[in-house]
């Protein structure tokens, strides 16, 4: 977590966190959104989900990527890099279904940014 903390400068402020929705009680969801570019735009941002029951796996969890932070279309997609694993890939639309399972992933850190 310090590595990414450095290497990402949304890790490093404190008044960028804002919370998203997470259809699940026991999972607390959110992003820090990067500093924005010299036209006001965001670039990238964190998005962070975690499990807070250390016993129970969450197998399927709506989350709500923000597609509004960066000026897309509810319809829209985004650039997805999983910062544990280095997976990558798209997300099309603003509801995605994660799993965390606090044997494997306890929780998920993903780089998102605008195609």
């Amino acid at each position: 977590l310090n590595n990414l903390r450095r290497r990402f400068p949304a890790l490093q402020r404190l008044t960028n966190l804002r919370f998203y929705t997470a259809w699940h009680d026991q999972v607390l969801y959110y992003g820090k959104l990067s500093p924005a570019g010299a036209d006001g735009r965001v670039r990238e941002m964190i998005l962070v989900a975690v499990n807070l029951d250390p016993d129970t796996p969450v197998h399927q969890v709506s989350i709500e990527i923000p597609l509004w932070e960066f000026g897309i279309a509810d319809d829209g997609a985004v650039q997805v890099e999983d910062l544990f694993t280095g997976g990558r890939w798209f997300w099309y639309g603003k509801w995605q279904q994660v799993s965390l399972d606090p044997a494997v992933n306890p929780a998920a850190l993903w780089r998102i940014a605008a195609p």
